[in-house]
């Protein structure tokens, strides 16, 4: 994971995130830490890891995270600072998604203007349900995926595209929104 590099859709992101400020708001499903390295929270608008990083760690006991050392000198299991065994800070299949970070996004989808929904399959609850929140909202929502979904016919507008050709396409205005 730790080799894996930002892609165009997490660089982009990072650009709008820049353009827009403190109006922009970022809930990812991924747990690679990539929209962070990509430049995302940085520049004045918020990222929030829904399902959590797999770079940090969390002690089983306090609920305290911790970030992990570098592979070379992680030991496994890693102990928090604390003497208690840590395991991944991510949420697993029917674990609950942190309460702070679900009502934050539920919070900024559901007061969006636009809203965009991107690379996702749409199956995955609660987050899944974030589109919808737009939509019942009022916002414009644009979905990005290569594939239909689930989502597809309840939402404004959607591309066809990878996340990386679609952002493109629409950032730079080279894709006609129609109805």
């Amino acid at each position: 994971m730790l080799a894996a590099q930002p892609n165009e859709g997490h660089r982009l992101l990072a650009e709008l995130e820049a353009q827009k400020g403190a109006g922009f708001f970022l809930a990812t499903q991924n747990v690679d830490g990539l929209h962070a390295r990509a430049g995302s929270g940085t520049h004045g608008g918020a990222l929030v890891e829904l399902h959590g990083n797999l770079l940090s760690a969390r002690d089983e006991k306090t609920g305290e995270t911790f970030p992990l050392p570098a592979p070379a000198q992680l030991q496994t299991p890693p102990v928090s600072p604390n003497g208690n065994r840590m395991r991944p800070n991510i949420v697993w299949f029917g674990e609950y998604l942190p309460a702070e970070a679900l009502d934050a996004a539920q919070q900024a989808f559901a007061g969006a203007e636009v809203a965009l929904i991107v690379g996702t399959s749409g199956v995955v609850y609660p987050a899944a349900g974030l589109a919808l929140e737009a939509v019942q909202g009022g916002a414009t929502v644009i979905e990005i995926n290569p594939d239909e979904t689930e989502l597809t016919p309840l939402l404004t507008f959607s591309l066809r595209e990878k996340a990386g050709q679609g952002l493109r396409l629409l950032l730079e205005g080279e894709y006609e929104l129609g109805g």
